[in-house]
């Protein structure tokens, strides 16, 4: 589908919605202004109307030499102003010179409400036409009574035509300076804001795609594009920290892999130089044991990864934490080979809705950490309570290896602290698991490190609010 252009798109639909508008507009003005001029034009024939009226109440005997000395207009056949005046019996009782033979229609209004009307004048001329009935008129002409008598008064159609199309050029030269002025408007206003998008898309341009880091800044940007300037940020931010993510874990692989591949080599070496010895079991053996471990590690960076990446999607349920904390703990205190033991302890019974395979996960690698880094035959206390809002866990072991500098390593991807002595070599992923899946499902975790003991503190949500976006849980170290 071919781009389409903003600006054109705001024109066409300014254009769209503009025009109309003002056809429309310029039509009920025309109707307004074709109104009054038709009404100017028929008050002056209703004003000669009653200036025939008056003047023949004036003077019954001679009303022809009257109107011929104070109307003009109806003097010669050669004037466009025309008049007939009607007896109550429909007898004729004037007409202008101008009208010749011709007769006008006997068509009346009364005084409050004259009857206006078209009809030809002489040589089948279009004339604009006023009737009027007048009543109580208490004067004779010719002999006949005049108490009632209709006065018809027109006057040539070329005067009314020019004065409506005088007035239609001004409502038309009013439309085309409005349209002007509202496109010279619609330009400067559409420049202006587009100006502003342009701003906008001249800084993403800007933009380094090896740099992801960048961030546009919402000052200067209008109201209606900073939920997407936002959206581009967010978006800017989570690809830069999935590239960082990537560069770490093809750098991590490579340096924990390179030392178990050569063992594996070395062991393969072995096993082909001395194919029927002793030490080609042996180097076997090792090989499958270098394997599992590689197996392990890759599994394991491979969740830290798709839990950072929000690849994995989880389905909550309600979860009894007591009772699977209270699993964890004899399963892990029954397999440690060194007397270590852990102790529990918690009041009732504690629910949330959650993962549960994930809580067995966090709180098994917390355990197995903490018997990993204590001394043999101590103690690790575990305790999980009730508090607003969530459940707490709490996981404390002693820590005489780990130093006050070392706490804010404790969750990076392949650090290895100092195990005790004997204890079993790990890949330094478990507690970089702990905080990624804690990070993916809002829950709080935080070290804290006090006279050579390590507390670890996890805090649970009681209810879970789904949220598939970056934003997540807190990882704090304190010491």
């Amino acid at each position: 589908m071919k781009a389409q252009s903003l600006r054109r798109f705001l024109v066409v639909r300014l254009v769209v919605f503009v025009l109309p508008l003002l056809a429309v507009g310029v039509w009920f003005h025309w109707r307004a202004e074709r109104g009054l001029l038709v009404k100017v034009f028929e008050d002056r024939l209703i004003s000669r109307a009653h200036t025939l009226a008056t003047l023949m109440a004036a003077n019954a005997e001679d009303p022809g030499a009257v109107l011929a000395e104070y109307m003009p207009g109806f003097r010669n056949a050669s004037d466009q102003d025309f008049f007939q005046v009607w007896s109550p019996d429909g007898e004729v009782l004037h007409r202008s010179p101008s009208l010749g033979t011709s007769e006008l229609p006997a068509i009346f209004g009364t005084e409050s409400e004259p009857m206006s009307f078209e009809a030809h004048g002489p040589g089948g001329v279009r004339i604009h036409a006023i009737g009027i009935r007048f009543r109580a008129r208490p004067s004779v002409a010719n002999g006949i009574s005049m108490s009632e008598f209709g006065v018809v008064v027109g006057a040539h159609n070329d005067a009314l035509v020019t004065s409506l199309r005088g007035g239609l050029i001004e409502v038309l030269a009013a439309a085309g300076v409005t349209l002007l002025s509202l496109s010279v408007a619609i330009f400067i206003s559409l420049r202006q804001g587009l100006n502003l998008i342009d701003r906008v898309v001249g800084t993403v341009r800007k933009i380094n795609p090896r740099d992801l880091g960048q961030t546009l800044s919402l000052a200067d940007v209008p109201s209606e594009i900073q939920p997407f300037v936002s959206t581009l940020n967010d978006s800017m931010a989570l690809a830069n920290e999935l590239y960082d993510q990537e560069r770490s874990f093809n750098a991590n692989v490579a340096h924990e892999l390179r030392t178990p591949v050569s063992e594996i080599r070395a062991a393969a070496d072995v096993a082909l130089r001395y194919p029927n010895q002793a030490d080609s079991t042996e180097a076997l053996q090792d090989v499958l044991r270098v394997s599992i471990q590689m197996g392990q590690m890759i599994d394991a960076l491979l969740r830290i990864s798709r839990l950072q990446a929000h690849e994995l999607q989880f389905e909550y349920h309600r979860l009894d934490l007591s009772l699977a904390l209270k699993d964890r703990c004899t399963a892990l205190s029954n397999e440690s080979p060194d007397g270590s033991r852990i102790d529990a302890h918690y009041v009732g019974d504690l629910h949330t809705t959650t993962h549960e395979s994930t809580w067995d996960m966090v709180v098994n690698n917390l355990l197995s950490n903490a018997l990993e880094h204590s001394e043999p035959g101590t103690r690790i206390d575990v305790s999980m309570t009730q508090v607003e809002g969530g459940v707490l866990l709490e996981v404390e072991n002693a820590a005489p290896g780990l130093s006050r500098d070392q706490v804010g390593h404790l969750t990076e991807r392949l650090w290895r602290g100092n195990p005790r002595a004997g204890a079993s070599e790990h890949s330094g992923l478990g507690l970089a698991i702990v905080a990624a899946a804690c990070h993916r499902l809002g829950w709080s975790l935080a070290f804290d490190l006090q006279d050579a003991r390590l507390k670890v503190r996890l805090r649970v949500p009681t209810s879970h609010a789904r949220s598939e976006g970056p934003a997540g849980g807190a990882v704090s170290k304190t010491s």
